[in-house]
């Protein structure tokens, strides 16, 4: 199916690896200008030598307050306008809630819920301006679903779930539409190292973790990153253009609500 994404200019932040990477593969595949942005400049231009189209490259810490504004202003010099932004930065602290620290807490969210919400601050009057725009956001199943040794990541996906739902009602007369994706476990560097260390605690395979991470979800498996890019590319689409401030929830059915 064309998604009709030719010459879309579209930001992907968390873009050097995982599913942000994926993303921004399968994007360039459709024909978007992208603006790739992480920390890492060397993953960022390997990742660009493999891409088909035209491909801004913006390295950047988005802890710091200004880097936003700074995204935001190099894509718009280089391509004159930004027709969506994927966050998919920033990951969140795990473990015994009752023993993690404060500053556990607040590291969650300063990547992952103030980094993406000063972003899509910095994006939305350009988008209002064009009265056009897609803005995807990457949570995770847990800010549906709480997990009890992953709490900080389901109350930052919790509040990015507000954020999504409220910012699309407040601008779906200017013609922007907003989407969460809520990925289960996906096959990405992190994955593969979090079921490393599990095999090597409880003496089993890495086979053996992998079972045991989706025993509780129907489809009992691992997601592969291409699948969640296929999901933000559709989102990204006018074939998606009925919808806005929804969220889509891809885990292999481990979320048990109805809807």
């Amino acid at each position: 199916m064309d998604l009709k994404l030719n010459d879309r200019v579209i930001i992907v932040t968390g873009a050097s690896r995982g599913i942000g990477a994926a993303a921004a593969r399968l994007l360039s595949a459709e024909g978007a200008r992208l603006a790739l942005v992480a920390r890492s400049e060397a993953a960022l231009e390997a990742l660009k030598q493999a891409l088909p189209t035209e491909t801004l490259l913006i390295p950047c810490d988005m802890n710091l307050e200004d880097s936003a504004v700074r995204i935001v202003e190099a894509c718009r010099t280089r391509y004159g306008r930004i027709d969506g932004l994927v966050n998919c930065a920033g990951a969140t602290a795990g473990g015994d809630p009752l023993k993690l620290p404060e500053s556990a807490w607040r590291g969650s969210f300063e990547l992952k819920f103030f980094a993406t919400l000063r972003l899509i601050t910095a994006v939305l009057p350009l988008m209002r301006e064009q009265r056009q725009g897609v803005i995807v956001t990457v949570g995770g199943n847990i800010g549906r679903q709480p997990n009890m040794y992953m709490l900080p990541g389901s109350a930052v996906g919790a509040a990015l779930h507000v954020v999504n739902k409220g910012l699309a009602d407040a601008t779906a007369a200017d013609g922007v539409r907003f989407h969460m994706l809520n990925p289960g476990p996906t096959r990405t560097e992190r994955l593969v190292g979090y079921m490393a260390m599990l095999a090597k605690q409880s003496e089993i395979t890495v086979e053996q973790a992998e079972q045991q991470l989706v025993k509780d979800a129907p489809q009992r498996r691992v997601a592969e990153p291409a699948e969640m890019a296929g999901l933000i590319a559709w989102m990204l689409s006018d074939r998606f253009a009925a919808a806005t401030g929804n969220s889509v929830t891809a885990d292999g059915g481990w979320v048990k609500a109805a809807s």
